[in-house]
């Protein structure tokens, strides 16, 4: 029950009637009066019910279109949930709680982190690939509060929570038979939210709000109520295993095993039991991953074979520890004032750790993959204790639910927490998180609405403040969306010249997402330069013009090393390799050398240049700072070859690897192809070991038995053809031995075996499963 302030004069009734209270809120005594209190609640309820369609909201062929389509709707709403909000008569007399003091605690220290940081701008406004910063999170804080103040019902909140369910579950089902609602060749589930990761966190929510349901709403008929929770709850489950992300898995166990030891402490209240409970869910774990690793069935279903594998270019997670590690020794360098949020990348050169680029040669420079850790980077110490304090709020509110209430959110926030020890947050699951914030939070805290009520005390001042800040974001979401409707209309327009005019003028008006407006800018300037048709006078046009935008840019950031990085790629397609050169250099002084990325770029301009002793020297400061990434020895290689070296050119490719010699064939065969040693090129190849032979693809195969047949190298071809029938032959019923032989007759006739490449293309076989 609320208290109310007295006024120390002796209060006497009044004569006259009162005005009946016409809606009285049944979840925390919030009194709205009037009709237009009604409506403007019920109003909030609407544009509420709308958010909930956020992971719906898409486009596959507009520009950003998972993310900034989306990320724009949910703004919109929120904006739009905030300004009713201000006009609901009883905002002022709604309870206050230590979690809605907490978040505004978090945003008011993010905002200033964010002024602080490195790059006020991106951390504040963000971009269209992400749709956060500083913007993003006000949007969602708003969202919480106002959930949180609007006085929603008991039952009102079980058919919000059903309808999100409802919602999870097309999700699904649309995605499933969508051509974009999958990675590769039904690689890995993405459904309409376009990233595996994001849509598990996005299901493994929804699979505690529909248990939730399951023991909250009980006027729902249990015949029902039941068997519809456990349908929902296994087909998220499998949505989570098709999107092959192991953290999803992490999460929904944890929240599972939180949820478990939870009801068995109300029931029984015995340490010992828990433990022995904990220890056997995580032998039954273990013995679940062992069992799905070793039975060949489980491993022909999309999704399980990643989750169960953590070998090559599936595991992901050395990649994560390393840049984990470089974000830990970032937020060692500012520690209370932190980078600002979206500023990775001017840490990430500077704290770089070459280990990064072995074997693929993977780069992860954009997000650290690990929640806490990216917001005590972002925000330093005051930012991560202001996160943790949410936390702390959340699990010290939900005592106040029934046990078994209690236990199912302990399960949803434990589950969400443990999924972002290993991936960086993402707006879908965050618009959920906070969702879950309102509404635990809605309920009073005796001391939080005492400064609750003493803040009210200027409410015509919060008003216009509120006003003013509401007017702020919709000006930015209008902006943006302007922008995305302008980016996507202008790739229509046919004239080169016009076009590059239409995108500098976008760039020109653009709040969020400038440095992505410019990079498409570059981009086309790029591909202008890369036509060979297109007129001398329009490649230079667009490059003056990509060129003023970039330097604009980089008046905007000056501190920012990847953007001359950008620079320069614009230069190289010029042909101004001395002015590349120059820009890579600038960026080297700012970022560091640290990174053996840049020293390849710096080498492929000096090569461009026809300069390859300097290109062989950029090329092997990359190979010192990462000996095991095979790019520099290719690169060595060619180097050696415009110089004519055929010893070099043999001795660095005989130190390639396998896989580095699959991966780069192409580029090893031109190394060969300018030293005049073609035969040399076969003889590398079969030169692999018969047992790593099992690598190989079709392209290889492809090279080896028809330039062999070019040089006139019969027994080579015929190795080659053999060769091939061996490594496939498991799909003897796609083709015969007899069209291998007789593809060896005729190559022994002087008929080319160009019907290889019809062979291959009948195999049910992928030259490399991408990896996401």
């Amino acid at each position: 029950m609320m208290t109310t302030r007295q006024s120390g004069k002796k209060q006497t009734a009044s004569l006259k009637p009162q005005p009946a209270v016409k809606e009285t809120d049944l979840s925390n005594g919030n009194k709205v009066k009037g009709s237009k209190g009604e409506f403007i609640r019920k109003s909030i309820f609407f544009l509420l019910l709308l958010s909930l369609f956020t992971p719906l909201v898409y486009s596959a062929s507009s520009f950003f279109g998972f993310v900034a389509i989306r990320g724009l709707y949910f703004r919109i709403l929120a904006e739009g949930m905030a300004l009713l909000w201000l006009f609901l008569p009883a905002r002022h007399n709604a309870s206050g709680s230590w979690l809605q003091l907490s978040l505004i605690l978090f945003l008011l220290i993010v905002a200033l982190a964010d002024t602080a940081g490195v790059d006020p701008a991106q951390s504040i406004f963000s971009g269209f690939m992400r749709m956060e910063g500083f913007t993003g999170y006000l949007h969602l804080g708003l969202y919480a509060l106002v959930v949180s103040g609007t006085g929603l019902t008991s039952k009102q909140w079980d058919w919000l929570f059903i309808a999100s369910t409802a919602i999870a579950l097309s999700v699904l089902v649309i995605g499933y038979v969508s051509p974009t609602g999958w990675l590769g060749d039904h690689y890995r589930f993405v459904a309409t939210v376009g990233q595996p990761a994001f849509l598990a966190a996005y299901l493994l929510i929804h699979i505690f709000l529909a248990i939730y349901i399951g023991t909250k709403a009980t006027w729902i008929s249990t015949t029902i109520r039941i068997p519809v929770i456990l349908f929902v709850c296994v087909a998220l489950s499998w949505g989570i295993v098709l999107s092959g992300a192991r953290s999803g898995i992490l999460g929904l166990g944890g929240g599972l095993v939180l949820w478990g030891l939870s009801w068995l402490w109300n029931r029984f209240r015995s340490l010992p039991l828990l433990i022995g409970v904990a220890g056997m869910a995580v032998i039954s774990l273990v013995g679940s991953y062992w069992l799905l690793q070793r039975k060949p069935l489980f491993q022909t279903i999309a999704g399980v074979n990643r989750l169960t594998n953590l070998s090559g270019g599936n595991n992901t997670l050395p990649a994560r520890q390393i840049t984990n590690a470089m974000a830990f020794r970032s937020f060692l360098d500012h520690p209370l004032r932190g980078w600002g949020q979206e500023n990775y990348s001017y840490a990430f050169p500077k704290n770089y750790d070459a280990d990064l680029v072995a074997g693929d040669g993977t780069e992860w420079y954009d997000r650290i993959h690990c929640v806490p850790l990216e917001w005590a980077f972002s925000a330093g110490i005051p930012g991560i204790i202001a996160w943790l304090a949410i936390w702390v709020f959340f699990l010290l509110k939900i005592r106040s639910f029934s046990a078994p209430e209690a236990g199912v959110l302990l399960a949803v926030g434990g589950g969400y927490f443990i999924f972002g020890l290993l991936n960086p947050d993402n707006l879908l699951a965050a618009q959920f998180f906070f969702l879950l914030t309102g509404f635990v939070g809605k309920e009073t805290d005796q001391r939080a609405g005492t400064i609750f009520r003493f803040l009210a005390q200027g409410r015509n001042a919060v008003k216009i403040g509120l006003a003013a800040l509401i007017a702020w974001l919709g000006y930015v979401s209008i902006n943006a969306g302007l922008t995305l409707k302008k980016l996507n209309s202008q790739v229509t327009e046919t004239n080169g010249f016009e076009r590059m005019n239409k995108l500098k003028a976008i760039y020109d008006q653009s709040i969020i997402g400038r440095y992505e407006v410019a990079d498409l800018v570059a981009d086309f300037a790029i591909s202008v330069w890369q036509e060979p048709n297109a007129p001398i006078e329009a490649k230079k046009f667009c490059y003056n013009q990509a060129l003023a935008v970039m330097e604009n840019q980089r008046l905007e950031q000056p501190d920012y090393g990847r953007l001359l990085l950008r620079v320069s790629s614009l230069h190289s397609s010029a042909g101004e390799f001395g002015k590349a050169v120059q820009a890579i250099q600038q960026s080297m002084a700012i970022d560091g050398p640290k990174r053996p990325a840049t020293w390849m770029l710096l080498g492929d301009a000096y090569l461009s240049q026809g300069k390859p002793e300097n290109a062989l020297d950029a090329y092997r400061r990359a190979a010192d700072l990462q000996p095991e990434w095979q790019l520099p020895l290719i690169m060595q290689a060619q180097a050696a070859a415009f110089r004519m070296d055929k010893q070099a050119v043999y001795s660095l490719t005989n130190r390639l690897t396998t896989r580095g010699l699959i991966e780069h064939l192409a580029s090893v065969k031109q190394a060969y192809q300018r030293i005049s040693d073609l035969p040399g090129f076969i003889s590398r190849i079969s030169a692999v070991p018969e047992g790593e032979r099992f690598m190989f693809n079709r392209q290889v195969y492809h090279e080896w038995a028809l330039t062999a047949f070019d040089l006139s190298l019969t027994q080579q071809t015929v190795a080659a053809l053999n060769d091939f029938d061996r490594h496939f032959m498991e799909y003897h019923a796609r083709f015969s031995r007899s069209e291998i032989d007789q593809l060896i007759a005729n190559s022994q006739l002087g008929i080319r075996p160009d019907k290889l490449m019809e062979i291959s293309a009948r195999l049910p076989v992928s030259d490399s499963v991408p990896e996401w």
